[in-house]
């Protein structure tokens, strides 16, 4: 059998789509009946609302594979032209879209064998930014919530850049990362809530951690850098667990959903972290999100000091792979880059508005923020990454190009 490409599959399935809306066209048409009008269509056939909706999504699209999802399966499709036979539809046209629709049933035997497998298929051909991936994504939160455990409403990775105030030629850098809504689904789970990684840039170098500062004092671990403030006034018990590659704050087993639910936030800063210029080695800015947890959504910010608008020029890239910070991550041609080709978005205001339903008290945490970096907030701009069900397992990077040494 020969090899099937992709555009092989596209054109068969936008090919046999015009056919059945066609036919429709023709069948309603000899029936009087107006697509636009589902709902008296279905008053006056008797058929069911959702039915008629879709039908009447098949006809009215403008995009073809968007209109796939709509097509009604083979039973209903046989109660609609049951319906038009019994009220005297034209009989050539009725026996027009069973053929069609039999023909579109063959062309997704023939590609992908069935219904489930063609929307999968077809969620990674969407071609809008936001949408693509979202069904398998969707669907991936939720199975791996079960199987794991756990979940997270929002996860925040919030940071912020300013020059340094004795060596402007570097950056200062705040994190805040972090969950609202993280919960067990199981009571015996414990789970990572945070990871604290440490590297070497040598064969025989000790393994370090960079100096990072809590950006809040708090009774946690010193290594935690939790922010209280912030933070579920109960928290339960977090126990700091040394692994081989550093440090584990993990969220011993206790109450499932609601009532055990909590919000949760550790932030950190690091003076004259990084250079604000570009190198021959090192061109590119970078900031990321490790996903080890099924989420909902991702809350990915990027607030920086106007003279560090560069940076507001962020591209998305989502890796599917846990990157570690002494490790050169992958770029866009690699392989592990999935097709997830979400956006950032300004964020109005000087100070930035990062206001959201998803983060309690969140423009407090900037004024933290600005107050440790000293930093004046109205001089502050901001991007920020809204992104649903980012796959667990995956690191979603902030890339943007650094400026030239004037």
């Amino acid at each position: 059998m020969p090899t099937e490409t992709l555009q092989d599959f596209e054109t068969h399935c936008r090919e046999s789509l015009d056919r059945l809306r066609a036919a429709l066209i023709r069948l309603y048409a000899s029936a009087g009946i107006d697509p636009d009008s589902p709902q008296d269509v279905s008053r006056r056939f008797k058929l069911n609302k959702t039915l008629t909706w879709k039908l009447s999504k098949v006809i009215g699209a403008t995009d073809n594979l968007a209109a796939v999802g709509h097509v009604p399966g083979a039973g209903a499709m046989q109660i609609f032209l049951k319906s038009m036979a019994t009220s005297g539809a034209d009989e050539a046209s009725i026996e027009g879209v069973r053929a069609a629709a039999g023909a579109f049933e063959e062309m997704v035997q023939l590609h992908v064998g069935d219904r489930p497998t063609l929307e999968l298929v077809l969620d990674g051909m969407a071609p809008g930014a936001t949408d693509r991936l979202e069904v398998s994504r969707k669907l991936a939160f939720r199975g791996n919530s079960g199987i794991w455990g756990v979940q997270a409403q929002t996860r925040l990775a919030l940071n912020v850049l300013a020059p340094n105030k004795d060596n402007p030629d570097t950056l200062d850098i705040a994190t805040v990362r972090g969950y609202s809504g993280f919960r067990r689904l199981r009571p015996s789970v414990r789970w990572p809530l945070f990871q604290v990684r440490e590297w070497s840039t040598g064969e025989d170098a000790m393994m370090t951690r960079p100096n990072w500062e809590p950006i809040e004092a708090s009774d946690a671990p010193s290594m935690a850098h939790i922010m209280p403030s912030f933070s579920s006034e109960r928290m339960p018990e977090i126990r700091e667990e040394r692994t081989d590659e550093g440090t584990d704050f993990v969220l011993m087993p206790g109450p499932i959903g609601n009532f055990g639910a909590i919000d949760c936030y550790q932030g950190e800063l690091m003076r004259s972290a990084v250079s604000r210029y570009a190198t021959p080695e090192d061109p590119i800015g970078e900031l990321g999100a490790a996903i080890s947890v099924p989420l909902d959504t991702l809350v990915m910010d990027l607030v920086v000091e106007e003279s560090l608008a560069f940076a507001l020029e962020a591209r998305v890239l989502v890796l599917g792979q846990i990157t570690r910070q002494s490790q050169r991550t992958p770029d866009e041609t690699s392989n592990a880059a999935l097709p997830i080709t979400d956006v950032v978005r300004p964020i109005s205001g000087q100070p930035p508005a990062l206001a959201t339903p998803r983060v309690d008290r969140y423009p407090e945490m900037l004024e933290l923020i600005c107050e440790r970096l000293g930093c004046d907030p109205k001089r502050m701009r901001a991007v920020r990454l809204e992104m649903k069900y980012p796959p667990l397992g995956s690191t979603v990077l902030l890339r943007f190009d650094l400026p030239k040494r004037g």
